[in-house]
């Protein structure tokens, strides 16, 4: 037998992870008018909760992977997970006047509805506007008016979150195809209704 091999792995405990908490000076500040913000996001499905996923900006922060983003757990039988490019579960960009993210869900539960839940409490008294946008069902979820958003998962589920002012995000949040839902009631009757987005 030759000699032994020694391999050392740098971790970072993420303090909510397995329901651990975090002391109060390491709260996330989310007003949307500061410099540095993070916005956490839970994900749930059946009886599976995520809640390590986030976003936001800071100073030192940039466009492009860095120090201060997280990387996504590996998947398990039944995992459930948010996912920015990059293999991140936390995506932490420089401070910008706008700003748009892209992420996807991946849900291996046996659940195929799908809640993400937000802290809507702290985003202050100003003109910064932060919408997340369906981008399979385009719907566009106004984040300081509702704190929750639940959806039919498929492969593929991606979302943009649009941060900036009413221009931008209007602007961005422009949908680039028609949406036809299915009819109802099925079968038809003399009433019909066909729901759809533009």
């Amino acid at each position: 037998n030759g000699p032994g091999l020694n391999l050392k792995i740098p971790v970072t405990r993420n303090k909510g992870i397995n329901g651990g908490r975090m002391e109060q000076g390491e709260r996330f500040a989310s007003d949307l008018s500061d410099k540095e913000w993070r916005l956490a996001i839970e994900l749930k499905a059946g009886d599976i909760r995520n809640t390590i996923s986030s976003f936001g900006m800071h100073p030192q922060g940039n466009d492009g992977e860095d120090q201060l983003d997280e990387h996504r757990l590996p998947n398990f039988i039944h995992s459930l997970d948010l996912s920015f490019p990059g293999s991140l579960s936390t995506s932490i960009v420089g401070t910008h006047e706008a700003y748009t993210w892209e992420f996807e869900i991946l849900n291996t539960t046996e659940s195929s509805e799908v809640t993400l839940r937000w802290d809507n409490t702290s985003f202050g008294d100003n003109d910064r506007e932060l919408f997340l946008h369906d981008r399979i069902e385009e719907r566009l979820i106004n984040m300081r008016e509702k704190n929750s958003y639940t959806f039919t998962y498929r492969t593929g589920y991606t979302f943009n979150l649009h941060f900036g002012d009413r221009t931008y995000v209007e602007r961005k949040a422009l949908p680039e195809q028609v949406v036809l839902s299915d009819a109802y009631p099925n079968p038809m009757g003399a009433r019909t209704t066909i729901p759809f987005t533009v």
